[in-house]
Order: structure tokens, then C-alpha cells, then sequence
């Protein structure tokens, strides 16, 4: 089979038919199959919902980066597209990325915010560790790394780089993955011609109540283990602890003024 088109959802099912969708009008002119995996929903996605598609059903609810992995690793393609399920794959966005595939790339389609603003093309890797939305779409397409939000990745590539880190929980897993791709030789490509709309903030901000800030901190200090040694490491390492509690610090305060 050429290609898996993989959409995790957990308690996104009023999410989900726009996206399925978008995705069933894409017409592929290849092999391929729909996987849906559901990160143990309070009630399964029910599998009308995903017309003539296999369905993962996670026994415990694992995370959107475990979902991803579990959808890579199940594919039964070559190549595999994940979607989530707040994205809405535009007109021949897929026969574009298809076009635009590499064994030793990731490529992921042009992001736009319901508004009709670009959402992000990629991130940029911005010392001395955050991740900044890239925003222009200039040549040669490539950017510091790609965002988990909809990609096309060679399923081989993927388990050679290791997968994604599913200590990281909930976020940087695509920053992490881009770096150990980026060592290995590879880049993280956008498809100018391929268009999708995410609708923001309906994934991990819909369904966690706490604070995410404390995630992406522990997040964004393992992947700097992970990617630094030394000097370099220690610097960074120093500098994302302070801009961090002194970050947590002034939201405090605006709350307290605010009530």
C-alpha cells in the first residue's frame, strides 16, 4: 500500500467529520487507507464516522503524541499523512504533498488560521531553545522544523529516527524529531501549493484544564538534554529555566490584577 492517511482524536468527535471530510474529497491517486486512532475517548468514536477506515482504540488514554506514534507505526503504508482532527485538508492539498514527497524529508502543507492568516509554514528553532512559528513562505521551502499538526513522513524514515519521544508528553516532539533528522542529513519542507486550515487550539487546549506551561518547560528542557552537550547545553539549559519562571512569574501577576 503507497499511503495511510492517519487522524488521531480524543473527545474531538464534533471535530471530526469536517476533517474526514475534507480528507474523503482528496481523491488520492494512490493506494491507500484511512486510520483512525482513538485516544480512549469517554465514548468511542463511533465507526460510522470513519467510513470503510481500520480503527486503534488505546485502552488508556496516552497522550496526542503516543496517538501519532501509534498511527505511524500501524500504517500499512509505505508513506503515512497524519491529520489531526482540527485540520481541514483544502482542494488537491494531498495530490500537491504527494508530489512534493521525499524518502529523507518531512513536508507538511501551508497552515492558515480560519481568518485567512498563515498559521505556520514549519517553526524556527530560536536560541537559546523556543520554537517560533515560520510565517513566510519563501524558497527554498525549508524550515528549522516541521509542526505535528499535519505531515507526510516515509514510515521507514520515521522508525529510523526513532519515533517520537513519548516522554515529552505533550509538545516538542516535532522540534525533537526535526533535530535528529536535520543531524542525520534531512530537512523539514513546506509544499507552497498544498493548503490546509487548522482551526487552533482545539487539540490539547480543549481538553486539558491546568496550566500547560509546566509541560512545555519539561518539554523544552529534555529536548536541549537531548540535543546539547556541554558549554552549549549549559548555557541554553540556564537561560530557558529563568525566561521561564519569569514568564510563570508575570502571568501570576496579571492574574492577581486582574482579580
Amino acid at each position: 500500500m503507497d499511503l495511510t492517511i492517519a487522524v488521531a482524536t480524543y473527545e474531538g468527535e464534533q471535530l471530526l467529520c469536517a476533517c474526514l471530510q475534507s480528507i474523503l474529497l482528496q481523491e488520492p491517486q494512490m493506494d491507500w487507507e484511512l486510520l483512525g486512532i482513538d485516544d480512549c475517548s469517554t465514548i468511542p468514536v463511533a465507526r460510522p464516522l470513519l467510513p470503510n477506515a481500520r480503527v486503534i482504540y488505546h485502552l488508556e488514554n496516552r497522550g496526542n503524541i503516543a496517538a501519532m506514534d501509534t498511527g505511524i507505526r500501524e500504517a500499512a503504508g509505505e508513506w503515512v499523512l497524519f491529520v489531526a482532527n482540527d485540520v481541514r485538508l483544502h482542494n488537491d492539498c494531498l495530490r500537491c504533498l504527494w508530489a512534493h514527497r521525499s524518502y529523507h524529508d518531512i513536508v507538511q502543507p501551508v497552515l492558515y488560521q480560519p481568518d485567512g492568516r498563515i498559521d505556520n509554514v514549519g517553526l524556527w528553532w530560536r536560541w537559546p531553545g523556543y520554537g517560533d512559528r515560520a510565517r513566510g513562505i519563501d524558497a527554498p521551502y525549508t524550515t528549522d522544523a516541521f509542526t505535528a499538526t499535519c505531515f507526510l513522513i516515509h514510515r521507514e524514515l520515521y522508525l529510523q529516527l526513532g519515533g517520537f519521544d513519548l516522554a515529552l508528553r505533550l509538545s516538542h516532539e516535532d522540534v525533537d524529531l526535526s533535530l535528529t533528522l536535520r543531524q542525520q542529513g534531512g530537512a523539514c519542507r513546506y509544499c507552497p501549493d498544498a493548503i490546509a486550515t487548522h482551526l487552533m487550539g482545539q487539540t490539547i487546549g480543549r481538553v486539558m484544564q491546568e496550566p500547560l506551561s509546566p509541560y512545555y518547560h519539561r518539554a523544552r528542557m529534555r529536548v536541549l538534554r537531548k540535543h546539547y552537550r556541554g558549554v552549549d547545553y549549559a548555557i541554553r539549559a540556564s537561560l530557558v529555566s529563568v525566561l521561564d519562571a519569569s514568564q510563570k512569574y508575570l502571568r501570576k501577576l496579571h492574574t492577581s490584577l486582574r482579580s
